[in-house]
């Protein structure tokens, strides 16, 4: 499967909030240095359980999260910085 239908997979996955999903796609041992942050610490949330403490903080901490793809990125770098946004709703998205 290419990376372009993985990310693809893996912005709808966060937005329906389906962690199950969003680990399909994800190497056991990744690591996910989030935007939107609901913790004080920058380090990263490692493996399938960091990931589902991610999700959990993150659905705690905002009211809504949506990832899109943005339209100006490049096609050959689909997981760079650049090819999504990020936004929320809710008391932490004021911070």
């Amino acid at each position: 499967m290419s990376k372009h239908v993985l990310f693809h997979q893996g912005i709808e996955a966060f937005n329906r909030r389906d962690v199950d999903a969003f680990l399909e796609i994800c190497h056991p041992d990744c690591e996910l240095q989030p935007f939107l942050r609901a913790r004080d610490d920058d380090s990263p949330y490692r493996a399938s359980d960091g990931i589902r403490q991610w999700f959990a903080a993150t659905d705690a901490a905002f009211e809504e999260v949506r990832k899109e793809r943005s339209s100006s990125a490049k096609r050959t770098e689909p997981c760079s910085p650049s090819a999504s946004s990020t936004s929320g709703a809710g008391p932490a998205a004021s911070r």
